[in-house]
């Protein structure tokens, strides 16, 4: 739980930083006053709700940009708007893309305590999404690259080649713990060529009222089923050679 609040908190304290240093060629005081505000409601009140703010503090300005409404109430604006666009922490992609990456990746632990989902394997799935941004940002440069005439025809087999790889690459010689919150149904793990049966231990009970149960496995589950129902995979990460997937 430390390993996650500490990450979380960084995080928090990150996005305020980036939020200050693009502030600062408007106004040193106002910059100084974004981050404390930003901290402060990371620590007294929500961390996510302090990514949320700072988020939108930073994309602020590109609504500026975008608005005729802002400029004609107040002409005043158009200096603000080319102050602030002089700061390379706003013209620069990549402080954008860490921005949007703080933000998803908040959303992602936050959601993930929201599910049960234990720390362990949050802390191990959350490279995955950090890959995904980067990957993402990648085709895009691609897609938009007046250098490479070849895109159209390249980016369709990046896409299906990229998750071949990576599955072909994992899970030789891994063992899988599937990890399930359930409810006191008994918990039926479909495997290629078998299944395994698990009953929820009546003294296991989660804050929520859910159960936990958890099997390690030489094979990948095909199916997760729980009094009949099936389960959908909520997240899988890895960790020292042992892949973890969560069903809910």
């Amino acid at each position: 739980m430390k390993g996650r609040k500490a990450l979380e908190l960084g995080l928090a304290v990150s996005s305020a930083v980036l939020v200050a240093l693009s502030y600062w060629s408007v106004s040193p005081i106002l910059s100084a006053g974004l981050f404390i505000a930003l901290l402060g409601v990371a620590l007294a009140r929500s961390i996510g709700t302090a990514v949320f703010l700072a988020t939108v503090a930073y994309t602020a300005p590109f609504a500026m940009v975008f608005s005729s409404l802002i400029p004609a109430v107040s002409p005043g604006s158009y200096a603000i708007i080319g102050s602030l666009f002089k700061n390379p922490y706003l013209t620069s992609p990549l402080y954008g893309l860490t921005v949007v990456s703080i933000a998803l990746a908040t959303e992602f632990l936050e959601r993930g305590r929201k599910l049960g989902l234990p720390d362990e394997t949050a802390l191990h799935t959350l490279p995955l999404l950090v890959v995904g941004i980067a990957l993402s940002a990648v085709m895009m440069v691609l897609v938009y690259s007046e250098n490479l005439k070849t895109t159209p025809l390249l980016l369709p087999i990046l896409l299906l080649s990229l998750p071949l790889a990576l599955r072909a690459g994992g899970g030789v010689g891994e063992k899988t713990r599937v990890v399930v919150k359930c409810d006191a149904s008994p918990v039926i793990i479909e495997l290629e060529g078998e299944k395994i049966e698990l009953w929820p231990n009546p003294l296991a009970r989660l804050e929520d009222g859910k159960f936990r149960v958890e099997v390690l496995t030489e094979k990948r589950p095909r199916a997760v089923y729980c009094g009949g129902k099936k389960l959908r995979k909520i997240a899988e990460g890895k960790n020292k050679g042992e892949i973890f997937i969560l069903y809910a």
